[in-house]
Protein backbone atom coordinates (compact mmCIF):
# COMPACT_ATOMS: atom_id res chain seq x y z
CA UNK A 1 0.00 0.00 0.00
CA UNK A 2 2.68 2.66 0.97
CA UNK A 3 4.61 2.05 -2.70
CA UNK A 4 0.62 1.24 -4.75
CA UNK A 5 -0.94 4.25 -3.75
CA UNK A 6 1.32 7.03 -4.31
CA UNK A 7 1.95 5.34 -7.75
CA UNK A 8 -0.96 4.14 -8.88
CA UNK A 9 -3.42 5.99 -7.13
CA UNK A 10 -1.64 9.35 -7.35
CA UNK A 11 1.35 10.25 -10.01
CA UNK A 12 -0.35 7.70 -12.36
CA UNK A 13 -3.40 9.37 -13.05
CA UNK A 14 -1.81 12.84 -12.75
CA UNK A 15 0.04 11.91 -14.87
CA UNK A 16 -3.00 10.65 -17.63
CA UNK A 17 -4.61 13.40 -16.95
CA UNK A 18 -2.01 16.45 -17.93
CA UNK A 19 -1.61 14.30 -21.19
CA UNK A 20 -5.21 13.45 -22.10
CA UNK A 21 -6.95 16.50 -20.53
CA UNK A 22 -3.98 18.76 -20.28
CA UNK A 23 -2.28 18.52 -23.64
CA UNK A 24 -4.29 16.21 -26.16
CA UNK A 25 -7.85 17.87 -25.41
CA UNK A 26 -6.74 21.42 -26.62
CA UNK A 27 -5.15 19.75 -29.67
CA UNK A 28 -8.20 18.11 -31.04
CA UNK A 29 -10.36 21.38 -29.88
CA UNK A 30 -11.27 21.84 -33.46
CA UNK A 31 -13.79 19.06 -33.17
CA UNK A 32 -15.73 21.18 -30.70
CA UNK A 33 -18.20 19.08 -29.01
CA UNK A 34 -16.89 16.23 -29.89
CA UNK A 35 -13.42 16.80 -28.62
CA UNK A 36 -14.26 15.27 -24.59
CA UNK A 37 -16.22 12.34 -26.38
CA UNK A 38 -13.09 11.40 -28.41
CA UNK A 39 -10.82 12.17 -25.71
CA UNK A 40 -12.40 9.97 -23.38
CA UNK A 41 -12.36 7.27 -26.03
CA UNK A 42 -9.00 7.60 -26.59
CA UNK A 43 -8.19 7.40 -23.05
CA UNK A 44 -10.48 4.19 -22.66
CA UNK A 45 -8.50 2.61 -25.76
CA UNK A 46 -4.93 3.49 -24.08
CA UNK A 47 -5.90 1.15 -21.33
CA UNK A 48 -5.23 -2.03 -23.78
CA UNK A 49 -4.63 -4.51 -20.70
CA UNK A 50 -8.55 -3.90 -19.25
CA UNK A 51 -10.40 -4.58 -22.57
CA UNK A 52 -13.49 -5.76 -20.52
CA UNK A 53 -14.12 -2.47 -19.13
CA UNK A 54 -13.86 -0.17 -22.04
CA UNK A 55 -17.25 0.52 -22.54
CA UNK A 56 -17.87 1.15 -18.58
CA UNK A 57 -14.87 3.44 -18.32
CA UNK A 58 -16.16 5.51 -21.40
CA UNK A 59 -19.39 5.91 -19.67
CA UNK A 60 -18.41 6.74 -16.17
CA UNK A 61 -15.43 8.81 -16.94
CA UNK A 62 -17.48 10.80 -19.75
CA UNK A 63 -19.25 13.23 -17.84
CA UNK A 64 -16.31 13.97 -15.76
CA UNK A 65 -14.03 14.92 -18.75
CA UNK A 66 -17.03 16.68 -20.28
CA UNK A 67 -17.28 18.97 -17.18
CA UNK A 68 -13.60 19.18 -17.12
CA UNK A 69 -13.69 20.38 -20.93
CA UNK A 70 -16.52 22.83 -20.56
CA UNK A 71 -15.28 24.77 -17.44
CA UNK A 72 -11.83 25.01 -19.32
CA UNK A 73 -10.66 23.60 -15.74
CA UNK A 74 -8.25 20.51 -15.45
CA UNK A 75 -8.23 20.47 -12.10
CA UNK A 76 -11.79 18.56 -12.02
CA UNK A 77 -10.74 15.65 -14.31
CA UNK A 78 -7.38 15.57 -12.08
CA UNK A 79 -9.74 15.37 -8.95
CA UNK A 80 -12.01 12.77 -10.03
CA UNK A 81 -9.35 10.59 -11.46
CA UNK A 82 -6.76 10.84 -8.22
CA UNK A 83 -9.70 10.40 -6.32
CA UNK A 84 -11.22 7.28 -7.84
CA UNK A 85 -7.89 5.26 -8.41
CA UNK A 86 -7.20 5.80 -4.77
CA UNK A 87 -10.04 4.94 -3.41
CA UNK A 88 -9.88 1.76 -5.65
CA UNK A 89 -5.97 1.05 -4.75
CA UNK A 90 -7.24 1.19 -1.27
CA UNK A 91 -10.09 -0.85 -1.65
CA UNK A 92 -8.27 -3.57 -3.11
CA UNK A 93 -5.62 -3.66 -0.66
CA UNK A 94 -8.14 -3.74 2.42
CA UNK A 95 -10.07 -6.43 0.49
CA UNK A 96 -6.83 -8.57 0.23
CA UNK A 97 -5.81 -7.80 3.73
CA UNK A 98 -8.76 -9.39 5.20
CA UNK A 99 -9.08 -12.21 2.65
CA UNK A 100 -12.27 -11.42 1.21
CA UNK A 101 -10.47 -11.61 -2.50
Amino acid sequence: MLICLPLTGVSLPLIEELYFRGFLLPRIAHLRGWAPVVSTVVFALYHLWSPWVFVSRVIFTFPGYWFAWREKDIRLSIGMHVGVTSIVATSGTIALALNLL
